[in-house]
């Protein structure tokens, strides 16, 4: 489905088994995404999807979301996603330690009618997995769909990523875990103002 996984498999496979390898490209139904325009999206609102575990991300991310308010820059966080009860616990417990209660929400799974409802709401879709072999096509696809909808995409450094996403001109990738990264990608997209240091 895409370039590296292409070349993965070339590798793995030898020379024999070039012509043979044919890359079909990820694509997305333009009946269920259709571009929404910019006034439609709730400003400052942020939607991650993924499972509740800890390669999600997504502590980093109530981390990042909780430096936003200190520097005077609150965000909204939706979370979505359901998986291990005690990791869910964990992130309630950080997000009323950090004192976002009104701030960010998790959501348990959605219908897909429901995920697109939720792309069309938000500002910007923010998915800082770690990811296998296996998370890639997911997490494309998601990147996929949510600039189809207009959303701003601020997304894990993977290689298939690079071929959605160029980094400063269609979106942000984050380089590094930990919520500084998100934190300061999250002040450069239009329409945010610089974030103090």
């Amino acid at each position: 489905v895409c370039d590296c996984e292409h070349s993965r498999l070339r590798r793995v496979c030898g020379r024999g088994a070039a012509d043979k390898l044919h890359r079909i490209p990820m694509s997305i139904g333009p009946e269920e995404c259709r571009f929404v325009t910019e006034k439609s999206h709730e400003p400052d609102s942020v939607l991650t999807v993924g499972p509740l575990v800890e390669k999600s991300g997504f502590t980093d991310l109530i981390e990042a979301v909780r430096l936003m308010r200190d520097r005077g820059r609150p965000v909204r966080l939706t979370i979505l996603g359901e998986g291990e009860s005690e990791f869910e616990d964990s992130l309630r417990a950080r997000i009323h330690r950090c004192g976002l209660a009104d701030s960010v929400q998790i959501i348990a799974s959605v219908s897909r009618r429901e995920l697109n409802m939720l792309m069309r709401s938000h500002t910007l879709m923010v998915l800082p997995w770690t990811v296998d072999d296996g998370d890639r096509d997911v997490l494309s696809n998601l990147v996929l769909e949510a600039m189809a909808l207009g959303l701003l995409v601020l997304a894990t450094d993977v290689p298939s990523i690079h071929e959605l996403i160029s980094d400063g001109l269609s979106g942000r990738v984050l380089a590094t875990r930990g919520p500084i990264g998100p934190a300061g990608a999250l002040g450069t997209f239009p329409g945010n103002p610089p974030v103090p240091r």
